[in-house]
């Protein structure tokens, strides 16, 4: 047995859940950070671009570490390149609600975030982290075989 094995099966990490839960929170949170840099941008153009560079970057470094402390393998690292799909789509509707709420009269400018957004960065960045825990552990969800 390996440190962080429990059952014998030479499987280190955290287990799926909490790789699962953690990637979808850090989903979340760049969900949040990309409005924010999309708000950036409109305010100030390229700053705000430098901005969400830094958000992918960064979202990137993190689902790369959820990766390796929830698989307990560096070569998961890789994990950490769904942030180039989980900041572009966020964007993407980002801007479409923007563009549907047309102008606005609230104090933000209609700049406010959705939780559509949050729900999106969290399933993009929680759903490959799922693929990966399901696929190591053969297709059983809780790591024990029948």
């Amino acid at each position: 047995m390996t440190r962080g094995d429990t059952d014998g099966s030479g499987r280190t990490g955290a287990g799926p859940w909490p790789h699962v839960l953690l990637a979808a929170a850090v989903g979340a949170i760049a969900a949040q950070f990309t409005h924010g840099g999309a708000v950036a941008v409109l305010l100030t153009g390229l700053p705000g671009l430098v901005v969400l560079v830094m958000v992918t970057v960064v979202t990137g470094g993190a689902l790369a570490v959820c990766a390796v402390l929830g698989t307990g393998a560096r070569k998961f690292a890789w994990l950490g390149t769904a942030a180039l799909l989980v900041v572009p789509a966020v964007l993407v509707v980002d801007a479409v609600l923007f563009m549907r709420a047309g102008p606005s009269d609230s104090p933000d400018g209609g700049f406010s975030p959705s939780p559509l957004l949050w729900v999106i960065g969290a399933v993009l960045a929680a759903v490959p982290a799922l693929l990966v825990q399901v696929s190591r552990t053969g297709g059983s969800s809780d790591g024990r075989s029948d």
